[in-house]
C-alpha cells in the first residue's frame, strides 16, 4: 500500500481537528436548527457572479445563514513549496470575491533538493501522485485574517502570522490568530442563530464559548 500523500495530510489533519471543535461543541450538522450551521468542503468551487474568475480552494469553511446562500469563512491552500505564488494568488483572489472571508490559511512544504536514502527515522521518503518520491525538508503554516477594512493583508501586519509544523512544532503566534478567527466563527455563528430564533440558552452558549476560545 502507498504511503498517503504528502500534500493531502495536512489538510486532511486540520480538517480533523475543525470537525472536532465543531462537534464538542455542538456545532455539527446534528446540533444546528433550521439545518444552518458550518461546513466542510474540499476542492469545491467558489465563483464571482460578475467575472469569470473561479477558485476551487483545497479546503473551505463556510457558514449557512438560514434561507441564504453558503458563505465562506476561511480558506486553505496546501502544496509544495514551488506551488507558493500559485497557491497566494489563489488566496489572493478568493479574498477579492469573498467579502466576508475571515480567514486565508496555506501550508507549504519545502522537500530536500537531494532526498537522502529512505530510512525508518525520516519523515520521508513518500509518493507524491504515485511517480515521484520526496523526502520533506520543511512545513509550514501561514494565516492571514480580514483586517478593520474588510481587507486581508498577505504576510503584513499583526493579523499575519507564519508557524513551522516540521521539523520542529512553532505555531504560537499562529495559534493565536487561529483562535481569533475562531471567536469571530462562534459570533457570527451567534448571530445566526439568533436570526433563525433559536433558543435563548443555544445563543448564550456560544457567545460564552467566543470569550474564553482564545
Amino acid at each position: 500500500m502507498a504511503p498517503y500523500p504528502i500534500h493531502e495530510a495536512p489538510i486532511q489533519s486540520f480538517e480533523g481537528h475543525i470537525r472536532y471543535f465543531l462537534d464538542k461543541n455542538s456545532l455539527g450538522a446534528d446540533d444546528a436548527p433550521c439545518g444552518h450551521h458550518p461546513v466542510l468542503n474540499f476542492n469545491l468551487a467558489i465563483e464571482d457572479d460578475e467575472s469569470p474568475t473561479t477558485i476551487i480552494p483545497d479546503l473551505c469553511l463556510d457558514l449557512h445563514p438560514q434561507f441564504l446562500s453558503p458563505l465562506p469563512i476561511w480558506v486553505m491552500e496546501c502544496g509544495f513549496s514551488s506551488m507558493q505564488p500559485h497557491m497566494e494568488a489563489q488566496l489572493r483572489a478568493a479574498a477579492n470575491i469573498i467579502p466576508g472571508l475571515d480567514a486565508a490559511l496555506m501550508i507549504s512544504i519545502q522537500e530536500h533538493s537531494c532526498p537522502p536514502p529512505p530510512h525508518h527515522y525520516s519523515f520521508g521518503p513518500v509518493i507524491v501522485e504515485d511517480v515521484k518520491w520526496i523526502s520533506v525538508a520543511l512545513v509550514t503554516f501561514q494565516i492571514s485574517l480580514r483586517e478593520r477594512d474588510g481587507c486581508i493583508q498577505f504576510g503584513e501586519g499583526p493579523l499575519c502570522a507564519q508557524g513551522q509544523l516540521y521539523p520542529d512544532l512553532d505555531m504560537h503566534k499562529v495559534d493565536e490568530l487561529l483562535g481569533l478567527a475562531v471567536q469571530w466563527l462562534l459570533l457570527q455563528a451567534a448571530d445566526m442563530e439568533v436570526d433563525a430564533e433559536a433558543a435563548p440558552d443555544r445563543v448564550a452558549h456560544l457567545w460564552d464559548l467566543s470569550t474564553v476560545v482564545r
